[in-house]
């Protein structure tokens, strides 16, 4: 992706008459500035249309207790989180998709003994690793999805990687998503020379639009893989307290349905137990 596209859309827009662009997840008010909307002479208007999806269909958690700062990532607080997880399996009827933050959390939960809690609610356990091919990453969705008709399987991914944002898991195919972590980049040079960037060319905005957001558009990314079709039901949990003071840049059809669990034992089974009861 070019640090800054608007030395390529700029002049394009120009010479448009008029232009729509279209997105599920975009924010609009970031999607204007880096693409220079509002700098192409003509006037710009953000919609948010209403969502296609029914509310009774869609249940949305944010999971206080958890926080996955690098700080925080201790066995205890990995033992703490497949506790969580191993209420959601506990509920969802079918395939449920656990996308981490970054592939650390993915092998600290690993280490920390998901596997047979995965065993203990009588799914298969399937690993997204580094370095796949694309063929042999295929396969791995084919099995994982085939689960759905036979006790239901787990697929352990990474936000932004390409089972999270290219692949759809329509119907029981996937009926809960579990973000594991606030997917934030680390604080490469990298990451930080765009920030400071952006800090100049748009109004000391670099941490917002250059980690903030691309973490943000990363989970909601994520969050949207189990609702692919009108008649979908899922349930999206976020694995992080972090989320809470973020949920104004979730998107709107999830935001509208996100409740904020306690960290309380069976918590998270009293929200989504009657959730799928009523399937």
């Amino acid at each position: 992706m070019a640090l800054d596209p608007r030395e390529i859309t700029i002049p394009i827009l120009k010479t448009c008459y008029s232009s729509l662009n279209f997105s599920g997840t975009v924010n609009p008010y970031v999607f204007n500035n880096l693409m220079g909307l509002n700098a192409s002479g003509k006037k710009y208007r953000g919609i948010i249309a209403e969502s296609p999806f029914e509310k009774k269909n869609i249940k949305a958690l944010v999971i206080e207790g958890i926080n996955t700062k690098r700080n925080n990532r201790t066995p205890h607080m990995y033992r703490k989180m497949i506790q969580k997880i191993d209420e959601v399996l506990f509920c969802t009827p079918a395939n449920v998709g656990i996308f981490c933050a970054s592939y650390k959390i993915l092998k600290g939960l690993l280490s920390n003994g998901i596997e047979p809690v995965v065993k203990k609610n009588k799914k298969k356990l399937f690993i997204e690793e580094l370095g796949t091919s694309a063929s042999e990453n295929a396969l791995l969705l084919q099995d994982f999805k085939s689960m759905a008709l036979d006790g239901g399987g787990v697929l352990l991914g990474v936000c932004g990687g390409r089972n999270s944002e290219g692949e759809d898991y329509p119907g029981d195919t996937m009926n809960s998503v579990i973000i594991a972590g606030f997917p934030y980049h680390l604080p490469t040079p990298r990451v930080e020379a765009k920030i400071g960037y952006y800090d100049k060319v748009f109004n000391k905005q670099g941490w917002t639009f250059a980690y903030l957001y691309p973490a943000i558009q990363r989970a909601n990314q994520a969050s949207g893989r189990p609702i692919r079709k009108i008649e979908d039901k899922g349930a999206i949990i976020f694995l992080d307290s972090r989320f809470k003071s973020k949920l104004n840049w979730i998107s709107n059809w999830i935001k509208d349905q996100i409740e904020i669990v306690p960290d309380n034992k069976n918590a998270i089974t009293q929200q989504l137990f009657p959730f799928w009861s009523l399937n």
